[in-house]
């Protein structure tokens, strides 16, 4: 190869590692995975405590939920197209090589050993043109039959060819269109952490439900245990009263249907229970969707005054949407979707690029330095017209932005309803628990009295059932009200976000 070719070849190719040096270094640098998980299958059973609270159960469902993976796996995905579109910043470097074999048509074939035929000899027959006598001539005539047959049978009936090259290529401008590719790519998987934030918030709700129903089903049990045991202890009174003569049959039989009611509302406490455990188990992600045997979980805490304590609405609602997933991932669609214009519009501007190959292509493998050639350019392209096509591009990217800020516009009045209705219900829910926690003690105190009034023979058995009756249906309302009570503050937590603040994930 020429000086000259070489001084240009290596002057492309230092421009291009400049220019390149130049634009990465302005580039951030290569996202990590957004959500990373140490394996596709999930390992097995997690460690579970003896006693289980609430806080465990939502980690142990942020861990082992296979529908959270799922989203993690999808999340992932799309930090991999940020980093597709960050590629474009860029040269492209290829090389290839090529083998070939041909086998030529017969008709070429021997044509072209006729001609080699002939030209053989020509060849050797030129060098007997000054003969003088017979015998020479026909000696030189006989060579030259024979270098023609030599000559024909040197052509053969395949061609091959073997090639090489080695190309790079760099765009320089494109109306900034990967720019605005590369921004829209990093915004979409902003919203699909959004999105994956918005699953989560919605499992932790699904766990707080799940997890108070199997404190409430306990609490049903408790009441169901200790009614039962209040009727043996008074079926046992009866059947003694009966065997000294001052007792009745009756109250005996009475006794006997109270207890046989109160182990049938046990039986329907127990299978709450359990059916509760069954769905909170399947949400923590347990294999088979079951519990240990052995595992316990937390009693209903005591409640506090600040329990009872009603918060502001404004700063709830400001909160909810500056913390809430799915505002986040709606705001990050308006920002994707501008991007997608910004992209859209790079079509109006023309392309430039740079361009450099070595290309070599032989009829053997033995490629040396002075077999290739060197091609250096540039490229300038500009599409003049397109039927239209862009300006549409640009216009459908601009109605998406639109479509996504009205969608804003509607999450947001959504937003602020669901504060709102979360803290009318949480009202409505510590209004319950004080009027609950007030009755179920006076009915508590009122069956006391008719239980030694009856005891003394001043209380009819009716209204001792009466009394019993109405406390165990206190005390059940009691239970419920305290479980509601805090449901509504979880679901208060879970409209304005709260609920993913112990859980935040940080890279």
């Amino acid at each position: 190869m020429k000086p000259c070719r070489r001084w240009y070849a290596s002057a492309l190719f230092f421009l291009l590692a400049a220019c390149l040096t130049t634009q990465v270094s302005a580039q951030p640098a290569a996202e990590k995975p957004l959500v990373t998980t140490a394996s596709v299958d999930p390992p097995g059973a997690p460690t579970l405590p003896k006693v289980l609270d609430l806080e465990t159960a939502k980690g142990l469902a942020l861990a082992d939920n296979p529908g959270l993976r799922a989203i993690e796996a999808r999340v992932n995905q799309a930090q991999a197209r940020v980093r597709q579109a960050r590629a474009a910043y860029f040269p492209t470097i290829a090389a290839s090589a090529s083998a070939s074999k041909t086998w030529l048509a017969e008709n070429d074939v021997r044509a072209m050993r006729k001609a080699a035929y002939q030209g053989g000899v020509r060849q050797v027959g030129s060098l007997g043109a000054g003969a003088t006598t017979p015998a020479a001539t026909t000696l030189w005539w006989t060579a030259a039959r024979v270098g023609g047959f030599y000559a024909r049978s040197q052509v053969d009936d395949t061609s091959e060819q073997y090639g090489a090259s080695f190309a790079a290529s760099w765009t320089l401008f494109d109306g900034f269109a990967r720019r605005f590719t590369y921004a829209a790519a990093k915004h979409g998987a902003q919203e699909g952490e959004a999105a994956y934030d918005e699953a989560r918030r919605i499992l932790l709700d699904a766990v707080a439900t799940a997890f108070y129903s199997v404190q409430l089903a306990r609490e049903n049990i408790v009441i169901a245990d200790a009614d039962q045991a209040f009727n043996l202890r008074q079926l046992k009174e009866a059947e003694a009263r009966r065997r000294v003569g001052t007792g009745s049959l009756s109250d005996v039989l009475n006794f006997e249907v109270r207890v046989n009611a109160a182990k049938t509302a046990l039986i329907t406490a127990t299978r709450e229970h359990e059916t509760a455990l069954i769905g909170l188990a399947a949400l923590l992600g347990l294999p088979d969707a079951a519990m240990p045997e052995d595992l316990d979980v937390e009693p209903l805490p005591s409640e506090t005054p600040v329990d009872l304590d009603l918060p502001e609405t404004e700063p709830l609602i400001e909160t909810a949407l500056a913390q809430r997933p799915d505002v986040r991932q709606l705001k990050k669609g308006i920002q994707r979707a501008h991007a997608t214009a910004g992209a859209a519009r790079g079509a109006y501007f023309p392309s430039v690029g740079l361009f450099a190959s070595r290309d070599a292509l032989l009829d053997d493998t033995e490629f040396g330095d002075e077999d290739f050639s060197t091609t250096v350019g540039a490229t300038v392209s500009y599409t003049l017209f397109a039927g239209g096509r862009n300006r549409a591009l640009v216009s459908e990217a601009k109605q998406a932005e639109k479509e996504a800020q009205r969608l804003l516009d509607d999450l947001e009045i959504s937003v602020a309803s669901e504060v709102r209705r979360a803290l009318e219900e949480l009202k409505a829910a510590q209004g319950a628990f004080v009027i609950q926690r007030e009755n179920a003690a006076l009915v508590q105190r009122n069956r006391d009295l008719v239980e030694k009034g009856y005891a003394v023979g001043q209380e009819s058995l009716v209204r001792l059932n009466e009394a019993q009756r109405d406390l165990t249906q206190a005390q059940g309302n009691l239970a419920l009200a305290r479980v509601s009570l805090r449901q509504a503050w979880h679901n208060l937590e879970t409209a304005t976000g709260a609920t993913l603040a112990p859980f935040s994930e940080t890279d």
